[in-house]
């Protein structure tokens, strides 16, 4: 039995490592953002999280295990520039061993639920035209998170995605 939880501690740990697995090639400003959601209480963390372009974390969801083995993970943010009107999701991963279960999917409805309670009109995220996410570019596409920016670089195709809350 798979549910959805705010992690702390250990399972925010576990959420961590997952992500990092899961996502290996993210830089240092996104693999900080566990330990900053952590500690988004302390003034000084919050100005460094500012210089990697986050106003504030929201939320992290975590799918767990009756074991409490933290096998997906998603999370909420503000940025300085769209907080007004905007979240965004990240770290939407569920481990490559517990896909092809709704877990992906239960963590999304959770971040929308999440997200539409904060009143902001759009829940936004950033995806690639990386194969590993194609399941997660179908389910996007099923919730409604619209396309609305492309943007190439030398590796992949970036797509920005966007879904009205309200």
């Amino acid at each position: 039995m798979i549910r959805i939880v705010e992690p702390h501690g250990v399972l925010l740990e576990q959420a961590e490592a997952l992500a990092k697995r899961v996502f290996p090639n993210q830089d240092f400003g996104e693999h900080t953002c566990f330990w900053a959601y952590a500690r988004q209480d302390d003034p000084a963390v919050r100005d460094a999280q500012r210089q990697f372009g986050v106003e504030e974390f929201l939320h992290f969801s975590v799918a767990v295990t009756e074991f409490e083995e933290v096998v997906g993970v998603c999370g909420l943010y503000t940025t300085p520039d769209t907080q007004h009107d905007s979240v965004w999701l990240n770290w939407l991963c569920v481990d490559p061993n517990y896909r092809k279960q709704g877990i992906r999917r239960m963590l999304l409805e959770t971040a929308i639920k999440q997200a539409k309670a904060t009143g902001k009109k759009f829940l936004c995220l950033f995806t690639s035209d990386d194969p590993n996410e194609a399941a997660a570019q179908k389910l996007y596409e099923k919730y409604g998170l619209k396309i609305v920016r492309k943007e190439k670089d030398s590796t992949h195709m970036t797509f920005y995605r966007t879904l009205r809350l309200y």
